[in-house]
Formats: structure tokens, sequence, C-alpha cells
């Protein structure tokens, strides 16, 4: 892991390690509860707040950096051409990482549009911020040959992580991601599975070498997306022998 802030936070934080993902934002109830679940991160997802709140937002965004000033934030700003709520232009996307960049973890950008972003990242960077490369899609598994270029395309553009999350219902089509997870060594992954498989994925990955993976709190954020709870669950049922105790 590159990032030094990887390796304490790998050091730091037992598995299954949890991001807490929520579409309106978090609560102090959220909060409480969150501690009690492995959670270590919250992902504020820009791109639906505004869709929620417009103008509005800001006042909200800062209600939960204040709610989670001593947390470790994710901003996110997701395209709709990979699920999300945000359709301007990429330098406006740049302007929202940019106008919360003192208060962040990581900064979740989509791996195509890393390339446009070149100069914030290195500013980030300097800054000791994490970038989380990204990949989404919805209907399928990609072959390992494409998840593999992805990943390397995500190293040498920036990113700390590659987080991809794809679509798959049955078990055997884990197969690539697993083979992806057991051979890349170079950098840090976030894998996971929407869809059927989303529990038994997320909970698999984030034992076995992501360095995090995303539950919902309440209501979910993609496809079957699973909680917090349901994780910690699936984990203690089935890998007992791997988590820390």
């Amino acid at each position: 892991m590159s990032h030094p802030l990887l390796s304490n936070l790998a050091k730091k934080y037992s598995i299954p390690r949890l991001v807490a993902c929520s579409s309106l934002g978090f609560s102090e109830k959220d909060k409480r509860l969150a501690e009690k679940q492995n959670v270590f991160a919250y992902e504020l997802r820009l791109d639906l707040l505004y869709e929620k709140y417009k103008e509005e937002m800001e006042p909200i965004v800062n209600k939960n950096i204040h709610i989670l000033r001593n947390e470790h934030l994710i901003f996110t700003v997701r395209s709709i051409k990979e699920g999300g709520k945000f359709q301007g232009k990429v330098k406006e996307k740049e302007d929202l990482y940019q106008k919360y960049l003192p208060y962040t973890f990581a900064l979740d950008i989509e791996i195509r549009e890393l390339p446009k972003m070149k100069n914030f990242i290195q500013e980030a960077k300097s800054k000791d911020k994490i970038i989380i490369g990204s990949y989404h899609n919805f209907s399928t598994v990609p072959s390992l040959k494409f998840l593999k270029d992805l990943v390397q395309k995500g190293k040498k553009l920036g990113a700390d992580i590659v987080k991809i999350a794809v679509y798959a219902d049955d078990p055997l089509q884990l197969v690539p991601m697993m083979e992806l997870q057991k051979g890349e060594k170079s950098v840090a992954l976030s894998l996971m599975t929407m869809g059927n498989t989303a529990l038994l994925s997320r909970t698999i990955f984030a034992i076995y070498g992501s360095i995090w993976t995303y539950a919902s709190l309440g209501k979910p954020t993609a496809p079957n997306q699973p909680t917090c709870k349901k994780i910690i669950e699936c984990a203690k049922t089935y890998f007992a022998s791997k988590l820390d105790t």
C-alpha cells in the first residue's frame, strides 16, 4: 500500500472495515449506530444530496461535517453515467471536491475522469488525501483481463485505491473478482458486487483483502446494498476464524 494512511488504517481497524453509506447524510443517531458496527468512515454522496436539497445542500453538508468532525469522511460526486445523479461538467465536479477538500479523508473519482482532474489530484495528494479511482457496472461482471487493465489504468492515473462495483446475481460470477483480488498486490483494492451476491461478495472481499467495503445504515445507495449490521453478522457466522478477537 503506497499511501501511508492506508498502511496505518489496515493496522488500526479490524476486518471487515466498513464505510457507511447514506443517500441523505448522517445524524447523531446514525453515528452512534455506526460506532457499534465496525464503521471507520462515512461516505457523503454530494450528487444525491444536491438532487434532494439543491441550493440548500451546503448547510446540510456542513451539518454532516460537524456531526462527523472526528471521523474519516469520503466525498463522492457520482456521475449519472455510473449510477449517480450528477449531470454537470467535470470542472463543476472538481469545484465541489475542492470546496470540501479540507474535510476530506478520501475522494472517490471515477477512473474515466481521473485524466481530466490531473492537476487537482496532484493538489489533493500533496495534502495527504487518498484518491479512490472507481468503476461501476450495473449489468455484469467484466472479464478478468478488463478488470486487470482497469486496475493498472487507475493506478497509473494516481489512484491510491481502485474501487470496483459490478453486478452479479450468481455466485459463480464472482470468480473474476476473486482472481483479481488474489493476484493484485501493487495497489489497494475495494471490490464488491451489487445484485443478489452483494452481501456475500462484500463480506468475502472485505475479509480476504479488500481495504474496505461499503454498506448502508438504512436505505441502500446501490442495488441490494447490504447494511453494516448484515455484513458483520455474515462475517461472524461464516468467517469467525478470520476475525480479530
